[in-house]
């Protein structure tokens, strides 16, 4: 019976050894095959996917830096940058090392996540073991002087229109009385498809009517129900954003492409289309289209005769960089770069452009973190970016900025409240040019024996208003027997006002323009004569 009982027990051993063997296996080809598949999934650039893997495999082992770094740009590139922080600190702590681009991105994702000081540290960090460029040095010092973009938060009322929902909407373009936007919505497409890069269904357009139910100048818009836009051009892919001609009777556009496999991604295309008996119809494409680099977010000006739009064409800055494009002769002009007073080794894009002022969104440019919107004079010789500040600009992405005729309401885009992108409606208090301001003009002596020397009124003045990007005059005028004066500011710039009097001289001053309509118009100039 011990013997017959031995020998059962022998079997029994033997069969549960096998079984263990086998089962240990099982866990780490499991754990391989995970890790390849999400390695393959990195590499073809899918990283929602690569994400779901990486997660899965930290599970079974959280001590693994090499998951950490490939988790932590997974999420960068998703734009998630909560997550892709706190998985760089965990690579950080465990292994160290972080290479210079990584490095950058760690930074980047602080700034965003309103950690400015652990930013500045990496950014000084990298600017030790580098060259430092203007570039880098303009970032620093923005940091370091972050208070500046809240100044002129007064001028700017930033709310979310009511159309919005969890899906993301974007691309906003005024077409008349119409609102034109995109959004990803699966129920606005007959076959279902899903981008295999962002596990969300492709984007289509949509309109709703606008309708400004205020007073006595005020604001207040009313939006329709959404509808679909455009249904008559075909897209398996995405729709992009749309700019329109001055008449609204012809479009050019933004379609994703695919590259011939998947795994490839999408490269994005310009095209045109124009309204044919109530229907959009699509005849023709731009020249410089080509599936090896995209060219998206097109905007048309000067009469439709020039044409903006953002590109990785070779020869660039890097990144995403905005180009301008002639209609002459019937033929589109080869693309030429802005050059790097605007475009940076990031991104820049999302171009509008009214009054000769071009607006773009960029990550390049010092800001608030994430994708700024900026603004520029085209014609200035030395043109100056200009970082809008807050609540224009955020920590998270702000692009897609457009106004309305009126020049003091228009939209963005942005995912500041939320994981999904929404419009933003904006109004700006700010003056409709032309504007008068009116004020006296005084001067005293620059005597340093006396510093409270005698202040005097200076009657009867010539007055030369000068524009100081082009130094030409665009106004004269004078002061009346009392120092008062009275000037007609044209148009925005930045000016000077050169006075001359017989008895005095001549000076010259900076004619300062309030940036808020509600400040107060009336001036003292005050002129020091040595």
């Amino acid at each position: 019976m011990n013997k017959i009982f031995t020998h059962i027990a022998l079997i029994c051993i033997v069969l549960i050894i096998p079984k263990v063997l086998f089962s240990q296996e099982s866990i780490f080809n499991g754990f391989e095959s995970t890790f390849k598949k999400a390695n393959k999934y990195y590499e073809n650039q899918s990283y929602p996917e690569a994400i779901l893997c990486y997660e899965q495999l930290i599970k079974k082992n959280n001590n693994a830096p090499e998951l950490f770094l490939k988790l932590a740009n997974s999420f960068y590139y998703v734009n998630d940058m909560s997550q892709a922080g706190k998985w760089y600190e965990a690579y950080e702590q465990t292994a160290g090392g972080l290479s210079d681009e990584e490095l950058l991105r760690y930074a980047s994702a602080l700034q965003v996540n309103g950690k400015i000081d652990d930013a500045l540290i990496l950014l000084k960090k990298y600017q030790i073991s580098n060259v430092s460029t203007i570039e880098l040095s303009k970032r620093i010092w923005q940091l370091q002087n972050i208070d500046i973009l809240y100044e002129d938060s007064m001028q700017f009322d930033v709310t979310p229109i009511s159309l919005n929902t969890s899906y993301d909407e974007s691309a906003p373009m005024i077409l008349g009385g119409a609102l034109v936007f995109i959004r990803n919505d699966p129920s606005l497409q007959a076959v279902q498809r899903i981008d295999g890069f962002t596990n969300k269904p492709f984007f289509r357009w949509q309109f709703t009517e606008r309708s400004n139910q205020g007073e006595n100048g005020e604001f207040n818009f009313q939006y329709s129900r959404p509808q679909q836009f455009g249904e008559e051009i075909h897209s398996k892919f995405h729709k992009g954003s749309i700019s329109f001609t001055t008449h609204g009777d012809s479009m050019v556009f933004t379609r994703s492409a695919n590259l011939g496999d998947v795994s490839m991604g999408y490269s994005n295309q310009l095209f045109f289309a124009k309204m044919e008996s109530g229907k959009w119809v699509e005849y023709g494409e731009f020249p410089f289209n080509s599936q090896k680099y995209s060219l998206t977010h097109p905007f048309l000006t000067d009469n439709d005769k020039t044409l903006y739009f953002s590109s990785d064409m070779p020869g660039g800055y890097g990144g995403m960089d905005l180009y301008s494009s002639h209609y002459v002769n019937e033929k589109w002009t080869t693309p030429e770069n802005l050059g790097n007073e605007i475009n940076t080794s990031k991104n820049e894009g999302h171009p509008f452009i009214q009054n000769n002022v071009l607006y773009f969104s960029s990550n390049g440019h010092p800001g608030l973190g994430g994708l700024d919107i900026f603004n520029v004079r085209l014609a200035e010789p030395n043109p100056e970016i200009v970082n809008f500040g807050y609540p224009i600009n955020t920590s998270s992405d702000d692009f897609d900025f457009v106004l309305d005729s009126t020049g003091s309401c228009g939209y963005l885009t942005s995912n500041r409240d939320a994981d999904n992108d929404n419009i933003y409606e904006v109004i700006l208090y700010k003056h409709t040019f032309p504007i008068v301001i009116q004020g006296i003009i005084k001067y005293k002596s620059n005597d340093l024996a006396n510093p409270v020397s005698e202040m005097h009124l200076l009657t009867n003045a010539n007055l030369e208003l000068i524009d100081k990007s082009t130094n030409m005059t665009v106004l004269n005028t004078h002061t009346d027997d009392k120092g008062n004066f009275s000037i007609k500011i044209p148009y925005k710039s930045q000016f000077l006002l050169k006075v001359e009097e017989e008895g005095f001289g001549k000076a010259i001053v900076s004619m300062e323009i309030p940036k808020n309509h509600l400040d107060y118009l009336i001036h003292e100039i005050v002129i020091i004569k040595d």
